[in-house]
């Protein structure tokens, strides 16, 4: 297979986290949805594949560098390298596949799924920029995407949206705040539904997203606004770091995703693009950005409101 076209997964975590086993179980829904898999378990210790006193192993240990077999069901080849291979090395020598999912590798540069358990009260192994998602029984204060580890469904939701990425006919991908799409999400714990913005799923996949939820803030929260470049509740709380992570967030989604740009919701002082309220509570707008339309278009993507939908290209 060609390493610079096939999405490759890497599954991380302490030892006894159960990774192997999570993977048992998310193989055969993965291939349920036709998708294709090659595993791949990078193993730091020496292993043995063959068995004594079979013909293959005899022949590996008569000096042969590359032993196979093959049967109607099953081929299988041994290689004796001169040195490890590397995973490039590897995923050039197997056959053509929709994913690859390898367990181990935790210093790749491959986006990576990490298993955690609460029990062992260990830190996380990956940064955040290094994880597409992190499966835990507990909720973690790391801006990524978290299920519970009995989530499968919602794992194989998640990689099914990444490989999609690498479809040739894969449709442009934009966030959008998910209150405008009727998601109950915002500070009140309503939504600011437009039906225009719904309309966009005839021609972009919408990528939802609510900066507050995932920076950690609950719903409904107090109403927040930017001042001084600060975010302020209307308890006079700082929430500028639930926001920026919030924002941090929301970028990894738009590299995951691959969005080509964003539509999200006006004045907001997450979301607000070109006029934002001004941090007094009285419905008085100033120019500025929200957190998160802020660092999208520092990032390149561009950012438009909910009444800007004509600026789509």
């Amino acid at each position: 297979m060609n390493p610079d076209t096939v999405p490759v997964i890497t599954f991380v975590g302490l030892s006894g986290t159960g990774k192997t086993t999570f993977l048992e179980k998310l193989i055969p829904v993965l291939r349920n949805r036709g998708i294709r898999l090659a595993v791949l378990k990078h193993d730091v210790h020496h292993f043995e594949m063959d068995k004594p006193g079979k013909d293959t192993y005899r022949f590996t240990a008569a000096g042969a560098d590359i032993v196979a077999i093959s049967g109607r069901e099953q081929f299988a080849m041994i290689e004796t390298p001169e040195e490890e291979l590397t995973l490039r090395d590897i995923l050039m020598r197997l056959p053509e596949a929709d994913l690859v999912l390898t367990e181990g590798y935790k210093r790749s540069s491959n986006p990576k799924i990490e298993i955690h358990r609460s029990a062992l009260n260990r830190p996380l192994l990956s940064r955040p920029e290094e994880l597409l998602a992190v499966m835990t029984d507990e909720a973690l204060g790391t801006p990524v995407p978290q299920f519970s580890l009995e989530d499968i469904s919602g794992c194989a939701d998640l990689i099914e949206n990444y490989i999609s990425r690498f479809s040739p006919k894969a449709e442009q991908a934009l966030l959008v705040s998910a209150c405008l799409l009727g998601v109950p999400c915002k500070y009140s714990g309503g939504h600011n539904r437009c039906p225009e913005v719904l309309d966009l799923k005839n021609r972009y996949r919408l990528i939802p997203v609510c900066p507050e939820q995932l920076g950690g803030l609950p719903t409904p929260r107090p109403p927040a606004e930017c001042r001084g470049g600060l975010v302020i509740n209307r308890e006079g709380a700082d929430v500028t770091a639930q926001f920026r992570s919030g924002a941090e967030a929301v970028l990894k989604l738009a590299d995951i995703f691959r969005c080509t740009g964003a539509v999200l919701k006006s004045h907001s002082p997450s979301c607000g693009s070109g006029v934002i309220y001004d941090g007094s509570f009285t419905g008085t707008c100033v120019p500025g950005s929200g957190v998160t339309a802020r660092l999208l278009q520092d990032r390149g993507i561009p950012v438009w409101t909910e009444e800007e939908l004509d600026k789509i290209p």
